[in-house]
């Protein structure tokens, strides 16, 4: 990128983080997600199609206990789709939280803690997500709804949403408290 063009953009942010601070990080929480959509969506299908094809359907052969918490959130199908989707969302969660602690929230907290409170929320929302899409599909499917299953993966994405911004903001990725000073003054 041009000099120039980074510093336009610089320009804008700097602007609108003047003018309208929480509304231009949540516009940039989104946009990150989006673009962390990319390479998660490029490796589910690269691993789907390739390296895990062959065992998609394959017992997922998960230990007795957590065999039915895999069925509960619809991962219990096959060990090649439970590989993808946990290879995938985990790249996809990974470029997220990078991209948001770099740019949306410009923090220089503690990485490990960062770290380790975003991994929980992450394990959380993953197996709510699931939770939530398997509930939704299984609720269209007993009211003979199943032309609407377009609808699952916005709701699905949507409700964690919910709680990750608010975490990701006031928890996980806290400004230190020389950004805070700076911010109120």
């Amino acid at each position: 990128m041009s000099a120039a063009k980074q510093n336009f953009l610089s320009r804008i942010d700097t602007q609108m983080e003047a003018k309208i601070p929480e509304i231009w990080r949540i516009i940039k929480w989104l946009a990150m997600g989006l673009v962390a959509t990319v390479p998660e969506v490029g490796a589910h299908y690269l691993l789907q199609y390739t390296v895990f094809r062959a065992i998609l359907e394959a017992p997922t052969n998960a230990p007795a206990a957590v065999q039915p918490l895999l069925d509960l959130i619809g991962l219990g199908q096959g060990r090649g789709y439970l590989y993808t989707y946990l290879i995938s969302i985990t790249i996809g969660y990974g470029v997220a939280y990078v991209l948001n602690r770099k740019v949306t929230f410009k923090s220089a907290s503690n990485i490990a803690l960062s770290t380790f409170l975003y991994a929980l929320m992450v394990i959380f929302t993953i197996l709510a997500g699931a939770w939530i899409g398997t509930a939704l599909s299984n609720w269209l499917v007993s009211n003979d709804w199943q032309q609407f299953d377009f609808i699952i993966k916005p709701i699905q994405m949507f409700i964690p949403g919910l709680w990750t911004y608010p975490l990701m903001r006031f928890v996980i990725i806290r400004p230190e408290k020389k950004q805070k000073d700076e911010a109120e003054a």
